[in-house]
């Protein structure tokens, strides 16, 4: 077209649409190339994962503990895979426990679908964020171990604006919701960006149910962890003393009555030292 343009000037012919149509074309070559330039990204991973290799990084390992099969590490299409050779394989499986940073959304709905089928029960060791929360929360039972946290942000496309990612992937939305998390939750979640990371504290996380249970061993670090406060900190009110036996029933959630009068029965004897300087209200 900017040949018969120049042509038409040449020949002396109107140089207005000669002129509007060279603009018109460089206009539509620029914006071709911007067009190919966002998929450039997405070609050259496609073409990766067509020869078996993933550029987010090396796949998790598997490993199997009794009824426990282990995640570690970035979820990928192979992971997947991988996982349901393993469970089709190990019927006594009943727990999914998990240490993994995220991965491929795809891949991590294909984990979850077979969890939420086989009804199993997931843990998480330290840290479970982006793509394995929907792991996770997929779970029929979910736990926290010490020290255990979820990390959550919006999707991330190829090739895309943070903005513009936002609404790429409404799986992850329909995932949230359908484990019961509040809109205002699911919102805060996707609205992070993928740059980014939000971690909501543990009682956030109990109160949208999230999080069932805590690990016996997180409820007796913790609880140890208190008894070492009462002791450094000297003689307790009545009042505080009850605070701290209404924490660890709210923060635990499975603390039944049993484990319930173990706390206090613990605390009571860590007091018994004291007990002259108690103050009574």
């Amino acid at each position: 077209m900017l040949r018969s343009a120049g042509n038409f000037l040449e020949k002396g012919y109107n140089t207005r649409w000669a002129l509007t149509a060279q603009l018109l074309t460089i206009i539509g070559t620029l914006a071709l190339l911007m067009q190919s330039n966002e998929k450039v990204p997405q070609i050259a991973e496609s073409t990766l994962l067509y020869f078996g290799h993933d550029p987010i990084g090396d796949p998790a390992t598997l490993t199997m503990d009794g009824s426990n099969l282990h995640i570690d590490g970035l979820i990928t299409d192979e992971v997947a895979e991988t996982f349901k050779a393993l469970i089709d394989t190990h019927p006594e499986v009943t727990q999914i426990s998990m240490f993994s940073g995220g991965g491929r959304l795809d891949a991590a709905e294909v984990i979850a679908s077979i969890i939420s089928k086989r009804k199993l029960n997931t843990l998480v060791v330290q840290e479970c964020s982006s793509a394995c929360t929907i792991i996770f929360l997929s779970g029929k039972i979910r736990i926290f171990d010490i020290g255990s946290k979820l990390g959550f942000h919006g999707p991330r496309a190829l090739g895309r604006s943070d903005v513009e990612s936002q609404n790429s992937s409404p799986e992850m939305f329909d995932a949230y919701e359908g484990v019961g998390l509040s809109s205002a939750f699911i919102d805060q979640a996707l609205q992070t960006p993928p740059s980014s990371i939000w971690y909501p504290s543990d009682e956030t996380l109990i109160r949208q149910r999230a999080v069932n249970f805590f690990t016996e061993a997180r409820i007796k670090q913790e609880h140890e962890q208190e008894v070492q406060n009462l002791r450094a900190n000297g003689p307790l009110k009545i009042d505080k003393l009850t605070k701290v036996v209404r924490s660890h029933t709210h923060t635990s959630l499975q603390v039944d009555l049993m484990r319930l009068i173990g706390i206090a029965w613990s605390l009571w004897q860590s007091m018994m030292p004291m007990w002259p300087h108690v103050e009574m209200l």
